[in-house]
């Protein structure tokens, strides 16, 4: 998903939720060191992935996304609750989300 997909998604999606327009939006760029694992606690916001980074394995409750799975039936961009973003190189990677934080 590309950045401007995102903000073209996001209004729509959040509606659906129930906050209308009542959201803040952040801009997030991750950068891991060779095989860092980053646990985030997303239980109140949405993270949107803006990119498909080669090297980089995204699990939350709503699934995964590893552009390198052969075995995968498909890939979820949308993340939240409990989120591990997983560098599989032993280089730095990166992955660049957009956190949708509601309010009421």
């Amino acid at each position: 998903m590309t950045v401007n997909l995102a903000l073209e998604y996001i209004p729509r999606r959040m509606r659906e939720l129930g906050y209308g327009d009542k959201y803040h939006l952040r801009f997030r760029h991750f950068i891991l060191q060779d095989r860092e694992t980053i646990n985030l606690k997303a239980f109140n916001s949405l993270f949107i992935l803006v990119e498909e980074p080669a090297r980089i394995n995204v699990k939350s409750q709503n699934g995964i996304f590893n552009i390198a799975l052969t075995n995968a039936d498909e890939m979820q961009y949308e993340h939240h609750g409990q989120i591990q973003i997983r560098n599989t190189s032993t280089s730095i990677a990166r992955a660049r989300f957009i956190q949708v934080i509601p309010y009421k």
